[in-house]
């Protein structure tokens, strides 16, 4: 559709200008310039991805919720979310094919390719979860304001250390529930060890420690086998060991946003089919809005217990 190509193109557009902005390779232009490549997606796939449960297709879902069941929603969420990996998966070779084209790296088309998915995929589920629950010119700037977040908590500016410091101790999450950070990682072990580095010189791997360490990519703890087992993501991250070799936990990490915009969307149905009130089987008012806000709060627990597992896993 003409919506198709726009979108494509718009993303076109964002990595021909990020050719043209960062021009020269350099050691100090590898994580600015990839994890503004990487926000840069984001932004051009936003509205695209809002378009699913969206506008026109919120309307449609309100009148369905009323007459389907749970069940029936769960398989209709499952079905469009399926149907709009072919757009994404395009979205994606078309970073591809145009990053290894245009910027300098050493990241072959189907490094560029699998990490593309798997930051869209993300990113999909994110917008998936505003879209629901969210009007869509709210959703859209929400989208928005997420992707510069997840750029933010990339652990580049700021660097990865702060965050052990804030929240109590517990900012790793904010790094968790960025699909940039997670991507980045991916970047930059493909980049180090792709076809054409020269990083085994010895000039050029002392010249280039200084630099990878400052960001939390010691190139002592460079990954020899895939998975790395040295211990869990986070305490890993936070011992300048942010090396990523696979996009499992990309793939994860947009399958837990999957997860509550599905339980958002069958709530919200269930509550059209109950006359505008989320009817929960108790047999007063009150009963039905406590365990309506316990409820809220096992799925937003629950949520906060996945990104921690994701976390410590290899």
């Amino acid at each position: 559709s003409p919506a198709v190509f726009a979108n494509l193109a718009l993303l076109v557009v964002a990595v021909v200008a990020l050719s043209f902005a960062f021009p020269t390779f350099g050691f100090r232009h590898i994580f600015q310039r990839n994890s503004l490549a990487l926000m840069l997606v984001c932004l051009a796939q936003t509205v695209p991805a809002m378009r699913v449960f969206g506008g026109e297709e919120a309307d449609v879902a309100k009148r369905e919720g009323c007459v389907q069941s749970p069940r029936q929603v769960l398989f209709g969420f499952i079905g469009k979310d399926l149907a709009s990996l072919v757009e994404l998966t395009i979205a994606a070779g078309v970073f591809g094919c145009f990053y290894c084209a245009l910027v300098e790296s050493n990241l072959s088309q189907g490094d560029a390719l699998s990490i593309g998915f798997g930051l869209l995929y993300s990113v999909w589920g994110i917008c998936h979860l505003l879209s629901i629950l969210l009007p869509l010119n709210v959703a859209i700037l929400a989208g928005v304001i997420g992707s510069f977040l997840s750029f933010i908590f990339s652990g580049i500016q700021p660097e990865i250390s702060v965050f052990k410091k804030i929240l109590g101790g517990e900012g790793a999450i904010l790094l968790l529930v960025s699909p940039i950070r997670w991507a980045l990682t991916l970047f930059a072990y493909r980049h180090v060890t792709g076809g054409g580095n020269n990083y085994g010189e010895p000039s050029v791997h002392d010249y280039a420690a200084g630099q990878f360490q400052k960001r939390g990519f010691d190139l002592k703890w460079l990954p020899l086998h895939c998975p790395d087992h040295r211990g869990g993501v986070v305490s890993r991250w936070f011992s300048a060991n942010g090396w990523g070799c696979h996009t499992a936990h990309l793939l994860m990490l947009g399958i837990i946003f999957r997860a509550l915009a599905a339980s958002a969307l069958m709530l919200g149905s269930s509550r059209q089919a109950s006359g505008g009130k989320l009817s929960m089987g108790a047999s007063s008012v009150l009963g039905n809005l406590l365990l309506r806000d316990a409820l809220g709060v096992f799925v937003f627990f629950a949520a906060m217990v996945s990104f921690e597992i994701l976390g410590e896993a290899a």
